[in-house]
């Protein structure tokens, strides 16, 4: 808001967020902002860091939607050394669920959220 008062109005100005929403949906029925389409080779030019989180995140969504398992052990290998180390140490220490979420089609996904559930209404009552 305050930048709106500051800043003269031929000046665009972009949330973090709003970028990275931008760079990280995969789903092709997600509207993307048309406007952070105009200008987002030009900001990935002035921050690298743009392409490198768009280029990592894309690659492990690869991994984790694909159905070979191995496969996070050569992401793992490629990234370890690198900015994101510490959350491919967090995947090693629970490799094998990992293995297990990209091997099998069920999902874990309505048990967390129950237990997300709980724990909300725990933390309320």
């Amino acid at each position: 808001y305050l930048m709106e008062k500051v800043m003269p109005p031929d000046v665009l100005s972009f949330k973090r967020t709003e970028i990275l929403k931008y760079l990280l949906s995969c789903n092709p029925k997600t509207k993307k902002d048309k406007e952070i389409g105009k200008y987002i080779e030009k900001i990935k030019e002035k921050y690298p860091i743009a392409s490198y989180v768009e280029n990592v995140f894309r690659e492990f969504h690869e991994v984790l939607m694909g159905k070979v398992p191995e496969k996070i052990d050569e992401f793992l290998n490629k990234y370890e050394k690198d900015q994101i180390s510490g959350f491919c140490n967090g995947i090693k220490k629970d490799i094998a669920p990992v293995k297990n979420a990209i091997s099998y089609p069920e999902s874990s996904g309505f048990v967390e959220g129950n237990n997300n559930f709980i724990k909300v209404f725990n933390r309320y009552n």
